[in-house]
C-alpha cells in the first residue's frame, strides 16, 4: 500500500550512467520516478503527489480493469507536477482493457500521461491535465491484423495553456 505520500526533488537524470559501461556496451537509459512500481501485484497507489522530478512522476502498469469502480481502483487520486512525464503507463503485454482513474498532471515539462508500445485498450477516467508540453500521448502496438483497439477519455479535462502558464499572479 502506497497511500497519501509526497515525493519531492527526484534529482536523478535518466541520462546518468556509469562511464565504464562504454567499454562493454552496456550503457542504457535508466528511467527514474517518484513512484516506480515494477510489479502488477500491489494493493493500492492512491492519494500521492510527486512534485519535482527530473524524470517521471509515476511509472506503473495499468492494473485496474475498465469496469473497476473508480473509487475502488488500485491506482487513483494521484497527482504529478513539475516532472518530465507525469504518468508513464508501462505496456501490459496483454490484450484487454485497463483504466487510469482520477489522475492530475500539470506543469510537466514533457507529457502529462504517456504510454508507448501499449498492447491493451486504455480508458482514462476523471483525469485532469493542464499546462503540460503535451497533455496526453498514447502510442500503441497492434498485436495482430484487424486489432480493434480503442482509447476512451471520460469525464476528464484536457487543458492546453492556461493563465497559470503565463503568469504566476493568477
Amino acid at each position: 500500500v502506497m497511500r497519501n505520500n509526497l515525493v519531492t526533488g527526484v534529482h536523478r537524470s535518466p541520462d546518468s550512467y556509469v562511464p565504464t559501461c562504454k567499454s562493454d556496451s552496456s550503457c542504457r537509459n535508466n528511467p527514474f520516478s517518484g513512484f516506480f512500481v515494477w510489479n502488477k501485484d500491489f494493493a493500492e497507489l492512491s492519494g500521492n503527489v510527486v512534485a519535482g522530478s527530473e524524470d517521471g512522476g509515476f511509472t506503473v502498469y495499468p492494473v485496474d480493469s475498465c469496469g473497476t469502480n473508480p473509487q475502488q481502483a488500485k491506482i487513483r487520486n494521484n497527482a504529478a507536477y513539475a516532472t518530465l512525464i507525469g504518468m508513464f503507463l508501462l505496456d501490459t503485454n496483454s490484450r484487454g482493457c485497463f483504466a487510469l482513474n482520477r489522475f492530475r498532471a500539470w506543469k510537466n515539462a514533457h507529457m502529462g500521461i504517456f504510454t508507448v508500445d501499449q498492447s491493451a485498450n486504455l480508458v482514462l477516467k476523471n483525469v485532469v491535465v493542464a499546462d503540460n508540453h503535451i497533455g496526453i500521448q498514447l502510442n500503441y502496438v497492434h498485436p495482430s491484423p484487424g486489432w480493434d483497439g480503442f482509447t476512451r477519455i471520460l469525464n476528464s479535462h484536457v487543458l492546453g495553456s492556461t493563465a497559470a502558464s503565463t503568469s504566476c499572479d493568477q
